[in-house]
């Protein structure tokens, strides 16, 4: 998969905010500039891998230490892991105007309108096909796709494993 550019990652450790940078792998994009991702373990086999910020940040209306704030993202993150077939896993905001691929500088953007900001990162390998805007459906329609394939505990075993491997958002 290659090597960091910058850095040594440090150990994986759940519920450590994964730290973004330039990764120094294939570049995914037509114009060949470096993505910026994080070094995190996989929400489906915790193994640590890159994944690359997939150009879209969310805002959470409150802090999401609460449990109930963990388990929507937990879910929406579910959902789309299992509607599409690929891992994704929540960091920091990328503010991507201020970052600069020459000096390998991220501008993480930590709040939006007073509220807190956070990233998703979807794994490396499958980042140039990814559309965020066709890949999630509703949770109750995956629920029933997946009762007729034959998977009825999967969205409860896959929502655990995203859970548990959410980082510190405070």
């Amino acid at each position: 998969m290659g090597e960091l550019l910058k850095e040594v990652p440090q150990e994986v450790i759940v519920g450590r905010m994964p730290k973004p940078q330039y990764l120094n792998i294939p570049s995914p994009f037509e114009s060949g500039s470096r993505p910026i991702g994080v070094v995190a373990g996989s929400p489906i086999d915790g193994k640590e891998k890159p994944f690359i910020w997939i150009n879209r940040n969310f805002c959470p209306s409150s802090s999401l230490d609460s449990e109930g704030r963990r388990d929507e993202i937990a879910r929406r993150v579910t959902g789309l892991i299992l509607s599409n077939d690929v891992e994704i896993v929540v960091g920091p905001a990328i503010n991507f105007e201020k970052c600069d691929e020459k000096t390998g500088k991220i501008a993480i953007q930590r709040k939006f309108r007073g509220n807190h900001v956070y990233g998703y990162y979807i794994e490396s390998s499958r980042r140039p096909g990814f559309n965020f805007t066709s890949a999630d459906i509703g949770e109750g329609d995956l629920r029933y796709r997946l009762i007729r394939e034959g998977k009825p505990k999967l969205f409860g075993e896959t929502l655990k494993n995203v859970k548990s491997n959410l980082p510190n958002l405070k």
